[in-house]
């Protein structure tokens, strides 16, 4: 729960510093952030969002898991990997959102990403009862 609002949190505070720095310059306010780019950030976000949920599905199945349901060291390895691919598909609009916000200082835009990362953590995280009920279950069902 704390990594899942520190890190959005962490990549807006260095949005921030990188925007407050005026190390890049940003776009006037009449042109700042083109519909195009952010629509193409929506997309990529979108697109990721679905991967996620379809990866989520696949790695959390009770043929992926079937295999190794004896092996404690294989299922904290597929934990592990599996955990930190969703995880980064869910963590990944909030970069778009602070990309922008360093191009066009446009808070609401990083905030709408943000909101985005947060859906998709409470979304497409394993959860504790459907991790049980993946192990669990019975030997005939793999």
């Amino acid at each position: 729960m704390v990594i899942n609002l520190m890190l959005p949190a962490g990549i807006a505070l260095l949005a921030y510093a990188i925007h407050a720095s005026r190390l890049i310059p940003t776009w006037e306010m009449a042109t700042a952030s083109p519909p195009i780019l952010f629509l193409v950030c929506g997309a990529l976000a979108l697109g990721e969002l679905v991967a996620a949920f379809i990866l989520k599905r696949q790695f959390f199945s009770q043929q992926r898991v079937a295999p190794i349901r004896h092996d404690p060291a294989a299922i904290d390895q597929w934990l592990l990997k599996s955990s930190i691919i969703i995880y980064a598909l869910g963590a990944s609009p909030m970069i778009y959102g602070s990309i922008l916000y360093i191009l066009s200082g446009d808070l609401r835009q990083l905030a709408f990403f943000g909101i985005i990362t947060m859906l998709s953590y409470r979304l497409f995280h394993p959860t504790t009862d459907q991790l049980e009920e993946i192990l669990k279950a019975p030997e005939s069902a793999a």
